[in-house]
């Protein structure tokens, strides 16, 4: 069993892609500005500038992105996720 992180996870796609993930063995825990406070697992964190990256990072295994924005600035927000990742191993 592994720990899966998945990015926007509020969205469109990361919205069924939790919930079919919550269906196997695997913990998960979730990114998004937006958390649902009562999970304990979901994690507040914006992209945009990284902040808080390296707690919702802490333990885990895998990296789903499926966060995005129609307003722009994609490359940064997964430049910031990657940096992190590498620094969390």
């Amino acid at each position: 069993m592994s720990t899966i992180l998945v990015t926007g996870a509020t969205g469109t796609l990361g919205t069924p892609l939790v919930e079919r993930l919550r269906e196997t063995d695997h913990r998960i825990h979730t990114l998004s500005r937006h958390p649902d406070p009562q999970d304990p697992n979901a994690h507040a964190v914006d992209l945009r500038t990284g902040d808080g990256l390296d707690a919702a990072l802490n333990g885990v295994d895998t990296v789903v992105h499926c966060a995005s924005t129609p307003s722009g600035g994609d490359i940064p927000a997964a430049t910031h996720l990657l940096r992190a990742a590498r620094a969390n191993g």
